[in-house]
């Protein structure tokens, strides 16, 4: 059984870690294509998060980290607790599209907290939000849209004792 659910595990994370097809790139061929892995190794929309990466991502971890919006869409579709759960390093699915610019994910898991401020101020162990996150990786789109989302998390202090708004203000 254990052997089994590695390899399930290999094949979903092979699922939601490749990029967008371009001849498919829309929300509903990405959620029918997962659809039909779930039915096919018979997983049940709730296991999707069971399956997790050595440090502790889980599939919505990867498929944020990938930039793959329409996976995370699905993802979210089919698992509803599953937004704010964290990896070992305390990150977030939106700490890992923030940090790499997918807007498109951001917006997805934004959108689907229902004005819930507890994803966006969620502090990974370096103690940043994700909007942080975003501001030292240089995607300012991303930060703006944070910020306009909460924005009370522009004030928030990381490890650094560093805000976004002082960050911004410094030329940081």
């Amino acid at each position: 059984m254990a052997t089994r659910n590695y390899l399930i595990g290999i094949e979903l994370y092979r699922a939601v870690a490749s990029p967008p097809r371009s001849s498919q790139n829309d929300q509903a061929a990405s959620d029918a294509f997962l659809g039909q892995l779930l039915e096919s190794r018979q997983i049940q929309n709730h296991e999707i998060m069971s399956y997790k990466t050595p440090i502790g991502n889980t599939m919505l971890h990867v498929a944020s980290l990938k930039g793959n919006h329409h996976v995370v869409r699905s993802i979210l579709d089919r698992v509803r607790g599953s937004i704010s759960e964290k990896n070992e390093k305390l990150e977030t699915a939106l700490h890992m599209a923030a940090r790499n610019g997918c807007m498109q994910v951001v917006e997805a898991l934004l959108g689907r907290s229902e004005n819930d401020t507890s994803l966006s101020r969620a502090l990974n162990l370096r103690q940043n939000t994700a909007a942080h996150e975003a501001l030292i990786n240089g995607h300012h789109a991303t930060v703006k849209k944070l910020v306009e989302y909460d924005p009370e998390i522009s004030t928030f202090l990381n490890r650094e004792k560093k805000s976004i708004l002082y960050c911004c203000r410094a030329g940081n």
